[in-house]
């Protein structure tokens, strides 16, 4: 019980997650052959009360295009170090337009390497190789492509790519000057630091803001669920949590034509080799 309220009041995990890891302990004792929890009143009891107290998605505010901007512009005030500037630069603007939680970017076994980036002419192909809702699944590639101006995601991933340390291509891309990864908690403080600059709540825009920012944005743009539910490969209708506008479901493509590659929020096709 003192593990579960850890993980719900000092980790903020959702009811669901602290779930997961309690049907995981459950199964372990039970493989071992150790007395289990099976149907305890008092594990129940405070499952639901972390149901209960939970703090919703919508909590958590989206990051629009604009907002993202000024996120970009105040950046070297925030970190005071033109190296970290490129690192966080490129990591917000490949969330966003990649739609990718932070922990495919930041601070998690998920987090791409360098060996999962292949830069080309036009385009950056990203490989998750693992993700939060694909454990066990075949990789998935993601598109990053140029866009017009000086947020470009293209650009800034490339230069941060040009400047960053020489380490193994099983190292996480995103490393600092010093070769360390930096941590979920450090990349939760940038955005902190970033809202308080730009006078926005800082408990709202957190790392999960760029990936709702840009849902919502296809939502505003008539994209349908279909489409959305690819680009940010939710493989249910909890992608619904991450739009903050009216939304009207549109008809979906037939499933049996769901490509793999997701380009800037835009399916592109199945995954391949390219060449340069």
């Amino acid at each position: 019980m003192r593990f579960i309220s850890y993980l719900s009041l000092v980790r903020g995990l959702a009811p669901t997650t602290i779930k997961t890891y309690v049907a995981g302990i459950r199964y372990h004792l039970k493989a071992s052959a150790r007395p289990a929890f099976e149907n305890s009143f008092l594990i129940q009891k405070i499952l639901i009360g972390c149901t209960r107290t939970y703090v919703t998605e919508q909590k958590r505010e989206g990051l629009s295009l604009t907002e993202m901007h000024r996120f970009l512009d105040v950046l070297p005030q925030v970190t005071g170090n033109p190296y970290l500037t490129k690192m966080y630069s490129a990591a917000i603007v490949t969330s966003y337009y990649g739609l990718m939680r932070p922990g495919e970017l930041i601070g998690s076994r998920h987090a791409i390497s360098l060996s999962d980036v292949k830069v080309f002419k036009d385009k950056i192909l990203l490989t998750l190789q693992h993700s939060k809702a694909n454990q066990n699944g075949l990789p998935e590639v993601i598109e990053i492509n140029k866009v017009h101006g000086p947020y470009c995601p293209y650009t800034l991933l490339r230069d941060f790519l040009k400047i960053r340390p020489n380490s193994d291509n099983s190292r996480p891309c995103f490393i600092r000057g010093d070769g360390t990864a930096p941590t979920s908690q450090s990349y939760t403080k940038i955005f902190r630091d970033l809202a308080i600059h730009t006078s926005m709540d800082p408990a709202a825009k957190t790392p999960h803001s760029p990936r709702i920012g840009r849902a919502t944005a296809m939502a505003e743009e008539g994209a349908t669920s279909f489409s959305i539910k690819t680009a940010g490969r939710w493989k249910s209708n909890a992608y619904k949590g991450y739009i903050r506008s009216d939304f009207r479901e549109g008809s979906d493509m037939d499933p049996r034509q769901r490509p793999h590659r997701r380009s800037n929020g835009k399916v592109v096709g199945r995954p391949s080799t390219p060449r340069i």
